[in-house]
């Protein structure tokens, strides 16, 4: 009984799905009625036939690893172009099993190698059938490239449809469209972008929500940020050197997408490490003294008993080349209760608090105006991509220049502001934020909170803990983007 190790492939665009099932089936089949025992079935999905056996993702290890090559006895493929549509490379897979003692079974028509010594026509037919699988892969190549440029002639739209998009259409009218079931999940996504969203945190919506990512898994800051990316959102597919291929329904106007862009890059980048337990008011809290800023600080003390007595408190601390020498500390658990009850309670309660707890959130979104300086920008990178040698440059570039003056001459759009109240009070949406996000919102407000000694100097509305009065400053109105708080 010999051990079988089973080839297959299926190319990139001129088999059915189940081409390897069924390829599967037969070599098992084939291997039934040997005696045979099949150890393994090296599938190789989407590989062309130009790529050599020895360098395909599956059967490429099991003929140059020792330890794999040692396991099975004969390579068993249902044609021939299952093993490559090369005849350089027919022939360098054939001395290879004659040097490693292996033996190669084609199922249609049946041929096998190495040949019996009084064997003179399986040579013949070996190398016959390898021809013509080469000859018919330069065929369908060339037959590909007739078809691609016959698209291309007609405006239409060639290759792999980007995330969110769909095709539609006849092959040579083939036309990209937003998915419906996308559109407003990229919009939402572009919204929270705006808004100052991290890219973790969008993905996290996504996933909540049940949406796929474009290649599986889950969503990564990476994958977030390249759909956001895309010039598919602006109606446009470009080429490696920046030309644009084919044009579409866009999601976005070419203002807008400009206006996304530049917010993404103006994102600062994140640098050490980092940690989901950072304090509420990490960057936030200031000392009242020297106006530095305060940073969290654990102290143990061991008792008597011979356990950990911890505390933690923001310190006044400077940096190592510069320490603070003012000593201002104050407990943590004391200050952020202080900010904790100031948006949740409001001071006409009788108590220190928010003038704003218990005004209604409006969602405010800020749509960019449109000089159309992002699409004249667009046609003159076109024009100067232009092939200047293309049977079609003079055509092209005199349409590329006449759409430039029609874009000139369009009237300017102002921004416009957008304000939709939410039926929630700045109260009800500081308690339902995690510490992380308190931080986030307290932060993009701009707001800062104070500590010193007290000295007699501040009024009672401050709050006093201990030795220390603490006071905020800022305007939860200057929250970015999509938040504002009602006047």
């Amino acid at each position: 009984m010999a051990r079988a190790l089973v080839a297959a492939r299926l190319s990139r665009a001129t088999d059915g799905p189940d081409r390897i099932e069924r390829d599967d089936e037969q070599a098992r089949a084939w291997a039934e009625r040997e005696g045979h025992e099949v150890v393994e079935l090296a599938a190789d999905a989407g590989v062309s036939g130009a790529v050599s056996a020895f360098k395909r993702p599956s059967l490429g290890p099991w003929l140059t690893d020792p330890a794999l090559v040692v396991r099975y006895d004969v390579i068993v493929a249902s044609t021939v172009d299952r093993l490559g549509r090369d005849a350089r490379d027919s022939m360098e897979l054939r001395s290879w099993a004659e040097a490693n003692g292996k033996r190669l079974v084609i199922l249609s028509p049946g041929m096998t190698w190495p040949p019996g010594p009084d064997d003179i026509v399986s040579p013949i037919l070996w190398d016959l059938t390898a021809r013509f699988a080469e000859l018919e892969l330069k065929a369908m190549k060339a037959r590909h490239a007739k078809a691609r440029d016959k698209i291309r002639e007609n405006g239409a739209f060639v290759g792999k449809p980007p995330w969110g998009f769909l095709v539609v259409g006849e092959r040579y009218n083939r036309q990209l469209v937003p998915d419906p079931s996308r559109v407003e999940v990229y919009r939402e996504c572009v919204r929270r972008a705006l808004s100052g969203a991290t890219y973790g945190s969008i993905g996290k919506w996504l996933t909540a929500e049940g949406i796929e990512p474009p290649r599986g898994g889950p969503w990564s800051p990476v994958s977030v940020s390249n759909i956001l990316r895309t010039p598919a959102l602006k109606g446009q597919i470009k080429s490696e050197n920046g030309a644009v291929m084919h044009r579409f329904d866009s999601l976005l106007t070419a203002g807008e997408w400009a206006a996304l862009q530049k917010a993404m890059d103006g994102r600062k980048g994140r640098r050490g490490a980092q940690f989901n337990d950072t304090a509420m008011l990490t960057g936030v809290i200031r000392c009242g003294l020297c106006g530095g800023p305060m940073y969290r600080i654990n102290s143990a003390t061991k008792r008597a008993d011979g356990s950990k007595n911890v505390c933690t408190y923001y310190r006044c601390k400077g940096p190592d080349k510069a320490p603070s020498t003012c000593r201002n500390s104050v407990s943590l658990s004391a200050v952020d209760a202080w900010v904790d009850q100031w948006f949740t309670f409001s001071s006409s309660e009788g108590v220190i608090g928010s003038p704003f707890a218990d005004q209604e959130v409006v969602q405010v979104t800020r749509v960019p105006g449109d000089d159309h300086s992002a699409e004249i920008a667009d046609v003159e990178d076109e024009i100067r991509s232009l092939d200047f040698d293309a049977p079609d440059y003079a055509s092209r570039h005199a349409q590329l220049v006449a759409e430039r003056a029609r874009l000139r001459a369009l009237p300017v759009a102002p921004d416009t502001v957008e304000e939709v109240g939410t039926g929630q009070t700045v109260a009800e949406m500081w308690a339902g934020l995690d510490v992380a996000s308190r931080r986030a919102y307290l932060l993009a407000s701009d707001m800062r909170v104070f500590v010193r000694t007290i000295n007699g100097e501040y009024e009672a509305t401050n709050f006093a803990t201990g030795r220390h009065t603490v006071w905020i400053e800022g305007d939860p109105r200057k929250v970015s983007a999509t938040v504002r708080i009602a006047s």
